[in-house]
């Protein structure tokens, strides 16, 4: 999903729980982060999940290799990111968008990075 104009600094980092089911994740999670890298033709894509467990289960029984959200966020310090953008699939806030949140900001790798935002969840920028 990497776009020949994307500057080598910028990432979006598209968050999901995970899901061991093939469907869903080229269809269902695949479509969303799809979405995502269109919206943001000048950056990167990146992808990450939340669930260790959907990571090892995937790793172990497809060998598809997903990053953590913190392996995520210190390889785009190693890889000399500077602009960030974290986009979370969740719908709503709860645990797993709290820790990509929190992950994203209280520094984990935030010194390397000059620029780093992470959206709310679809649910709660609704009004009405």
């Amino acid at each position: 999903m990497n776009h020949t104009k994307q500057k080598r600094n910028q990432a979006v980092l598209a968050v999901s729980f995970g899901t061991t089911d093939p469907f869903s994740l080229n269809y269902e999670i695949g479509a969303a982060e799809r979405a995502v890298a269109e919206a943001l033709p000048d950056f990167e894509f990146r992808r990450a999940f939340a669930s260790r467990f959907i990571i090892d289960r995937l790793k172990l029984r497809d060998g598809i290799q997903i990053d953590h959200i913190v392996q995520a966020l210190e390889r785009a310090a190693d890889d000399g990111i500077t602009v960030l953008a974290v986009q979370p699939t969740y719908f709503t806030y709860g645990y797993e968008y709290a820790a990509a949140d929190g992950n994203a900001a209280t520094g984990l790798w935030y010194a390397e990075c000059e620029h780093t935002a992470c959206t709310v969840p679809e649910l709660c920028t609704r009004t009405g």
